[in-house]
């Protein structure tokens, strides 16, 4: 009996002892959980910003091209009276830019797609995850309800055996009373048969010392028996307060590191804010530079219609000196052949003059044409660098759950081989630059050059004005031939005046196309408005959801207090009723030392002495026995136990995964707004 309260007192500090370091391990494993979440959702925020960033390359290189597509239509404008190859060279140039625009915007939707795609997969992963962490919830209480069933069974078992226990004492203690009368009557009738026995004196003797040899034997089984039992005792006392100090210690240390993973945990919660304000800032000034971007390309058009009333004006002024010249001609005649003659040759030195000019022009707009070609291509490989980059890093990322050290290496590589594309793209931007500088230096210069023609033209044009007025007596000899010349002249102007309105007609089909353009840049600002409210309701939803989470996650915390402060009440119960059973255990071995004292000088007969052997033979096997049940118990109690902090410890895993599903939610929840702002 002793042996079985000590066994189940054992069997309850050890079970105190697991149930506090399964509430420590649960702490750990959800700390590292957290960690790891973390982790997580920083690689998934840096992936993010690295599509976001691309996102905004894309459309400011859309940006650009339209800019370019603008200047290209305005340049188109002015040479249009000086080649119509070149206009047609400059109208395909506008066509591809516009078809690259096309293709970028293309590009654009299908990154807003896969951004909508990525929001769905991860409102879905936290739907999943909340019925998880129900489905763990659930399973925790029933069985936890089990638990507490079959704690009170054992109770229950616990108290029927005391109660057994007790009425075992006292059959034994009845047993005892009846024997030592049933001894004292022996003895009365031993010493009444004492004066007939003299003549047996001899045998009486050796029946004697046959007895004590008898009743030494179960003696010392006794006392053997109940030093195994103190030593027991001792060991099952120094454990117990040995497990207790260690138990003590572990708890505390996993309160104060409790306590400092709470600390850390706040300050990436205000980390996380932190980043959210800095993310909206940066979306207020993307919004605020496509504005400007807009009003840019606004003034640009403004400065083509501009252009194209001046052109106009220009024709109109020529049309007036043409019309002054053929005045001037009529009142021209004898010189007047020899003057045009000369003229004509002046003329056709600036019409090759010009034609020269419009050649390098020509020659230096292929050469820039050539190079914006070549560093399309580059831009069409470093694109394509990024994409693999881009690949290498979604397949790195899926490989994220078999090797995390693995994981960590590939990203930074991926990391590494994206910045270095990005280095590439911006040194490919800087020469592209340099060379646009230089085309342009090259255009200004063949400008200056058919200015300077323009100005010879205008001073020999004065200097016929001048000479005009010497000659006004001859005109009428060359009236006939100036009439030839002036049809000549009409039929040139008319063909100027047809150029002139297919000009005008080309100018209105280019408004027409700016006017669409501006159409289709407010729609789609209308649909990145509409996407960019979506965002920011499946944002609201997303910190509803991750509240809830982060309530349930202080409600398991709550019960684990609970749990802690219920095992060291039990614990102590433990230690008290461990030192009632010691206290009544020395009881009982000083009564038993007192009865084995009275039966080493009593004298009692071959057979009793027997009787008395095989009765504590049958008692210490039962205390064997007894001894075996309580290890059997305390064996079912350890699994048990492990079960139920298996349980709990998988409930932990499963709420540290719901919180890290939650904060990836929430951080593709913010780069959806970032996206769809910029996408604006």
């Amino acid at each position: 009996e002793m042996a079985a309260a000590a066994a189940e007192a054992k069997a309850r500090a050890e079970r105190a002892e697991a149930d506090a370091s399964a509430a420590e391990a649960r702490a750990s494993e959800a700390e590292a959980a957290l960690r790891r979440a973390e982790s997580e959702r920083d690689a998934a925020s840096a992936s993010h910003a690295e599509a976001s960033r691309r996102k905004a390359e894309a459309l400011a290189r859309a940006e650009r091209a339209s800019t370019a597509a603008a200047e290209i239509r305005a340049r188109t404008s002015e040479r249009e009276r000086e080649s119509m190859s070149s206009t047609r060279q400059l109208e395909e140039d506008a066509e591809a830019a516009e078809q690259a625009l096309a293709k970028v915007k293309a590009h654009a939707a299908t990154i807003e797609e896969n951004v909508a795609k990525a929001s769905a997969s991860a409102r879905a992963r936290v739907d999943a995850a909340r019925r998880r962490a129900d489905e763990i919830r659930d399973a925790a209480n029933r069985d936890a309800a089990a638990a507490k069933a079959a704690a009170e069974s054992e109770a229950a078992a616990v108290r029927e055996e005391t109660v057994v226990a007790r009425a075992e004492a006292e059959r034994l203690k009845l047993e005892r009373e009846s024997s030592a009368a049933e001894h004292e009557s022996k003895m009365r009738r031993l010493r009444l048969e004492l004066e007939e026995a003299k003549r047996e004196l001899a045998d009486a003797r050796d029946v004697v010392a046959a007895d004590s040899a008898v009743a030494g034997e179960p003696l010392r089984a006794t006392r053997a028996q109940i030093e195994v039992v103190q030593s027991e005792l001792r060991r099952l006392r120094d454990e117990s307060a040995a497990e207790s100090s260690r138990a003590t210690a572990a708890l505390v240390a996993a309160s104060v590191e409790l306590a400092e993973k709470e600390a850390e945990i706040e300050a990436e919660k205000e980390a996380r804010e932190a980043a959210a304000e800095s993310e909206r800032a940066a979306i207020n000034d993307t919004e605020a530079s496509l504005a400007a971007a807009m009003q840019v390309l606004e003034a640009e058009m403004q400065k083509a219609e501009d252009d194209a009333e001046a052109a106009r004006a220009t024709l109109e002024t020529l049309r007036d000196q043409i019309a002054a010249a053929e005045g001037a001609a009529r009142e021209s005649r004898a010189e007047a052949e020899e003057d045009a003659k000369r003229r004509a040759e002046r003329v056709a030195a600036d019409e090759a003059a010009l034609a020269e000019a419009a050649e390098s022009e020509r020659s230096v707009l292929e050469a820039t044409e050539t190079q914006k070609i070549k560093h399309a291509a580059e831009l069409e490989a470093l694109a394509a660098r990024v994409a693999e980059a881009q690949r290498e890093a979604a397949s790195l990322k899926a490989e994220h759950d078999a090797a995390a050290t693995a994981r960590a290496t590939a990203l930074a590589e991926a990391r590494h081989a994206a910045e270095e594309a990005s280095s590439a793209l911006e040194a490919t931007r800087a020469e592209l630059a340099d060379l646009s500088a230089k085309g342009d230096a090259e255009l200004a210069a063949v400008r200056a050059e058919i200015a300077d023609c323009d100005a010879a033209a205008s001073n020999e044009r004065e200097t016929f004005e001048a000479e005009k007025a010497k000659r006004e007596l001859d005109l009428e000899s060359a009236r006939l031939e100036l009439e030839e010349k002036r049809n000549a002249m009409q039929t040139a102007r008319l063909e100027r005046e047809r150029e002139a309105e297919a000009l005008e007609e080309r100018e209105t089909a280019a408004r027409a196309a700016l006017e669409k353009d501006r159409e289709t840049f407010a729609e789609q600002k209308r649909v990145s408005d509409d996407h960019e409210a979506a965002a920011r309701l499946a944002a609201t939803a997303r910190v509803a959801i991750l509240d809830a989470i982060e309530a349930e996650a202080a409600e398991l915390r709550t019960r684990v207090s609970e749990e802690q402060t219920r095992v060291d009440a039990e614990r102590a119960a433990l230690d008290n009723d461990l030192s009632s059973r010691e206290a009544a255990l020395a009881a009982e071995q000083t009564k038993l030392s007192a009865a084995l004292e009275r039966l080493r000088y009593e004298r009692p007969r071959e057979g009793a002495s027997a009787r008395q052997v095989e009765a504590l033979e049958q008692a210490r096997v039962k205390a064997e026995e007894e001894r075996v049940d309580a290890e059997r118990r305390e064996r079912e109690a350890r699994e048990n136990v492990e079960r139920n902090l298996a349980q709990l410890q998988s409930l932990a895993v499963a709420v540290a995964k719901a919180t890290g599903a939650a904060a990836h939610a929430r951080a593709g929840a913010a780069a959806l707004g970032v996206g769809a702002a910029r996408a604006r």
